[in-house]
Protein backbone atom coordinates (compact mmCIF):
# COMPACT_ATOMS: atom_id res chain seq x y z
CA UNK A 1 0.00 0.00 0.00
CA UNK A 2 2.81 2.23 1.06
CA UNK A 3 4.78 1.48 -2.64
CA UNK A 4 1.26 2.32 -4.47
CA UNK A 5 0.79 5.71 -2.56
CA UNK A 6 4.62 6.97 -3.42
CA UNK A 7 4.29 5.33 -7.07
CA UNK A 8 0.54 8.14 -7.48
CA UNK A 9 2.75 10.56 -5.44
CA UNK A 10 5.29 10.48 -8.02
CA UNK A 11 2.96 10.20 -10.48
CA UNK A 12 0.94 13.19 -9.70
CA UNK A 13 4.62 15.12 -9.06
CA UNK A 14 5.80 14.37 -13.01
CA UNK A 15 2.19 15.50 -14.12
CA UNK A 16 2.63 18.99 -12.12
CA UNK A 17 5.52 19.63 -13.22
CA UNK A 18 5.66 18.82 -17.06
CA UNK A 19 2.32 20.99 -16.63
CA UNK A 20 4.57 23.84 -16.16
CA UNK A 21 6.10 23.60 -19.14
CA UNK A 22 2.68 24.50 -21.15
CA UNK A 23 1.40 27.01 -18.40
CA UNK A 24 4.58 29.04 -17.65
CA UNK A 25 4.24 30.69 -20.93
CA UNK A 26 0.86 31.05 -21.05
CA UNK A 27 1.17 32.96 -17.73
CA UNK A 28 4.07 34.72 -18.73
CA UNK A 29 1.95 35.57 -21.77
CA UNK A 30 -0.95 37.11 -20.27
CA UNK A 31 0.52 39.00 -17.38
CA UNK A 32 2.82 40.80 -19.98
CA UNK A 33 0.19 41.19 -22.31
CA UNK A 34 -3.06 42.18 -20.29
CA UNK A 35 -1.42 42.65 -16.45
CA UNK A 36 -4.65 44.62 -15.17
CA UNK A 37 -7.04 41.72 -15.99
CA UNK A 38 -4.67 39.03 -14.97
CA UNK A 39 -4.38 41.08 -11.11
CA UNK A 40 -8.18 40.84 -10.69
CA UNK A 41 -8.39 37.28 -12.49
CA UNK A 42 -5.52 36.43 -9.33
CA UNK A 43 -7.89 38.21 -6.92
CA UNK A 44 -11.00 36.38 -8.29
CA UNK A 45 -9.61 32.88 -8.07
CA UNK A 46 -9.23 32.92 -4.45
CA UNK A 47 -12.87 32.70 -3.94
CA UNK A 48 -12.96 29.73 -5.29
CA UNK A 49 -11.90 26.42 -4.04
CA UNK A 50 -8.56 25.86 -3.36
CA UNK A 51 -8.94 22.51 -5.94
CA UNK A 52 -10.23 24.66 -8.88
CA UNK A 53 -7.75 27.72 -8.54
CA UNK A 54 -5.78 28.82 -11.26
CA UNK A 55 -6.95 25.73 -13.37
CA UNK A 56 -5.50 27.60 -16.60
CA UNK A 57 -2.60 29.40 -15.00
CA UNK A 58 0.56 28.77 -12.95
CA UNK A 59 -0.53 29.62 -8.99
CA UNK A 60 1.24 33.13 -8.75
CA UNK A 61 3.72 32.59 -5.95
CA UNK A 62 4.88 29.15 -8.06
CA UNK A 63 5.23 31.54 -11.11
CA UNK A 64 6.97 34.11 -9.21
CA UNK A 65 9.46 30.97 -7.86
CA UNK A 66 9.71 29.72 -11.42
CA UNK A 67 10.44 32.98 -12.69
CA UNK A 68 13.55 33.25 -10.03
CA UNK A 69 14.55 29.78 -11.36
CA UNK A 70 14.26 30.59 -15.03
CA UNK A 71 16.46 33.78 -14.53
CA UNK A 72 18.83 31.82 -12.69
CA UNK A 73 19.45 29.12 -14.85
CA UNK A 74 19.76 32.16 -17.55
CA UNK A 75 22.85 33.27 -15.60
CA UNK A 76 24.20 30.16 -15.59
CA UNK A 77 23.46 29.57 -19.07
CA UNK A 78 25.75 32.89 -19.84
CA UNK A 79 28.67 31.91 -17.50
CA UNK A 80 28.24 34.39 -15.04
CA UNK A 81 28.71 32.60 -11.57
CA UNK A 82 27.37 34.93 -8.25
CA UNK A 83 28.87 37.57 -7.24
CA UNK A 84 31.99 35.58 -4.24
CA UNK A 85 30.28 36.59 -0.60
CA UNK A 86 30.92 35.69 2.83
CA UNK A 87 29.31 36.00 6.31
CA UNK A 88 25.72 35.90 6.55
CA UNK A 89 25.54 36.34 2.62
CA UNK A 90 27.57 33.45 2.13
CA UNK A 91 25.80 31.25 3.90
CA UNK A 92 23.02 32.35 2.27
CA UNK A 93 24.21 31.93 -1.06
CA UNK A 94 26.15 29.39 -1.09
CA UNK A 95 23.91 26.72 -2.54
CA UNK A 96 21.62 26.98 -5.59
CA UNK A 97 18.81 26.26 -3.29
CA UNK A 98 19.76 29.05 -0.72
CA UNK A 99 20.35 31.50 -3.39
CA UNK A 100 17.00 30.84 -5.04
CA UNK A 101 15.08 30.90 -1.98
CA UNK A 102 16.93 34.24 -0.97
CA UNK A 103 15.87 35.84 -4.19
CA UNK A 104 12.30 34.63 -3.95
CA UNK A 105 11.97 35.89 -0.81
CA UNK A 106 13.77 39.38 -1.47
CA UNK A 107 11.78 39.94 -4.88
CA UNK A 108 8.41 38.96 -2.97
CA UNK A 109 8.74 42.02 -1.13
CA UNK A 110 7.07 43.64 -3.88
CA UNK A 111 3.91 42.02 -4.09
CA UNK A 112 3.36 42.11 0.14
CA UNK A 113 4.24 46.34 -0.22
CA UNK A 114 1.74 46.45 -3.06
CA UNK A 115 -0.61 43.99 -1.15
CA UNK A 116 -0.63 45.92 1.75
CA UNK A 117 -1.24 49.40 -0.08
CA UNK A 118 -4.59 47.14 -1.68
CA UNK A 119 -6.06 46.18 1.64
CA UNK A 120 -5.57 50.21 3.34
CA UNK A 121 -6.94 51.45 -0.08
CA UNK A 122 -9.77 48.86 0.66
CA UNK A 123 -9.96 49.86 3.80
CA UNK A 124 -10.09 46.44 5.44
CA UNK A 125 -8.18 45.11 8.26
CA UNK A 126 -4.84 44.11 7.54
CA UNK A 127 -4.98 40.51 8.38
CA UNK A 128 -3.65 37.24 6.26
CA UNK A 129 -7.12 36.38 5.15
CA UNK A 130 -7.79 40.15 3.91
CA UNK A 131 -3.90 40.36 2.50
CA UNK A 132 -3.60 36.99 1.08
CA UNK A 133 -5.75 37.65 -1.94
CA UNK A 134 -4.31 41.00 -2.85
CA UNK A 135 -0.81 39.10 -2.28
CA UNK A 136 -1.29 35.98 -4.55
CA UNK A 137 -2.20 38.44 -7.04
CA UNK A 138 0.91 40.42 -7.28
CA UNK A 139 2.82 37.67 -7.43
CA UNK A 140 1.96 37.53 -11.13
CA UNK A 141 2.95 41.14 -11.40
CA UNK A 142 6.30 41.02 -9.89
CA UNK A 143 7.00 37.87 -11.84
CA UNK A 144 6.97 40.14 -15.11
CA UNK A 145 9.36 42.63 -13.48
CA UNK A 146 11.77 40.36 -12.08
CA UNK A 147 12.05 38.56 -15.38
CA UNK A 148 12.64 41.98 -17.54
CA UNK A 149 15.11 43.40 -14.50
CA UNK A 150 17.14 40.31 -14.31
CA UNK A 151 17.66 39.90 -18.50
CA UNK A 152 18.89 43.61 -18.34
CA UNK A 153 21.61 42.77 -15.03
CA UNK A 154 22.55 39.60 -17.39
CA UNK A 155 23.06 41.63 -20.53
CA UNK A 156 25.15 44.27 -18.52
CA UNK A 157 27.11 41.65 -16.93
CA UNK A 158 27.84 40.16 -20.52
CA UNK A 159 29.65 43.79 -21.27
CA UNK A 160 26.99 44.63 -24.13
CA UNK A 161 26.70 47.95 -24.77
CA UNK A 162 25.75 49.57 -21.34
CA UNK A 163 22.21 51.53 -22.83
CA UNK A 164 20.81 47.71 -24.18
CA UNK A 165 20.62 46.19 -20.54
CA UNK A 166 19.75 49.42 -19.07
CA UNK A 167 16.95 50.29 -21.70
CA UNK A 168 15.71 46.62 -20.69
CA UNK A 169 15.68 47.23 -16.92
CA UNK A 170 14.06 50.21 -17.56
CA UNK A 171 11.16 49.07 -19.59
CA UNK A 172 10.33 46.70 -16.90
CA UNK A 173 10.48 49.04 -14.44
CA UNK A 174 8.13 51.34 -16.66
CA UNK A 175 5.83 48.65 -17.33
CA UNK A 176 5.81 47.24 -13.35
CA UNK A 177 4.88 51.20 -12.39
CA UNK A 178 2.24 50.94 -15.71
CA UNK A 179 0.57 47.70 -14.54
CA UNK A 180 0.20 48.63 -11.02
CA UNK A 181 -1.08 52.65 -11.69
CA UNK A 182 -3.88 51.08 -14.14
CA UNK A 183 -4.75 48.33 -11.64
CA UNK A 184 -5.23 50.81 -8.45
CA UNK A 185 -6.71 53.27 -11.23
CA UNK A 186 -9.63 50.45 -12.10
CA UNK A 187 -9.93 48.92 -8.83
CA UNK A 188 -10.79 51.87 -6.73
CA UNK A 189 -11.88 55.04 -9.06
CA UNK A 190 -8.63 57.14 -8.34
CA UNK A 191 -7.14 59.42 -10.82
CA UNK A 192 -4.40 58.87 -13.04
CA UNK A 193 -2.28 61.18 -11.26
CA UNK A 194 -2.89 59.41 -7.66
CA UNK A 195 -2.93 55.99 -9.32
CA UNK A 196 0.16 56.77 -10.22
CA UNK A 197 1.66 58.36 -7.56
CA UNK A 198 0.80 55.13 -5.18
CA UNK A 199 2.37 53.16 -7.60
CA UNK A 200 5.24 54.84 -7.43
CA UNK A 201 5.46 54.89 -3.35
CA UNK A 202 5.03 51.19 -3.15
CA UNK A 203 7.56 50.78 -6.00
CA UNK A 204 10.08 52.99 -3.54
CA UNK A 205 9.16 51.53 -0.32
CA UNK A 206 9.42 47.85 -1.33
CA UNK A 207 13.05 48.93 -3.29
CA UNK A 208 13.95 50.77 -0.01
CA UNK A 209 13.58 47.45 2.06
CA UNK A 210 14.69 45.20 -0.12
CA UNK A 211 18.06 47.55 0.02
CA UNK A 212 17.96 47.73 3.42
CA UNK A 213 17.73 44.07 3.66
CA UNK A 214 20.37 43.77 1.46
CA UNK A 215 22.82 46.26 3.10
CA UNK A 216 22.01 44.28 6.69
CA UNK A 217 23.26 41.00 5.43
CA UNK A 218 26.40 42.61 3.89
CA UNK A 219 27.66 44.53 6.87
CA UNK A 220 26.54 41.35 9.15
CA UNK A 221 29.30 39.63 6.11
CA UNK A 222 31.70 42.56 7.12
CA UNK A 223 31.78 42.12 11.11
Amino acid sequence: MDLMRIIRSFEEFIYEVMTWLLFYPRTLFRILINPVNTLDYAIDQQSDAPEEQYSDTLSPPLFLMLTVVLCYILERTAHLAPSATTGLAGQLMKSTQGTLATRSLLYAIFPLVFAAEYVRLKGLPLTRQTLRPAFFSQCFAAGGFVLMVATGVIVLRLHSPPAIGASIMSAGAVWYLAANAFWFRRSFGLSSLRAVLLALRGFMLATAIISAVALAITMSSLN
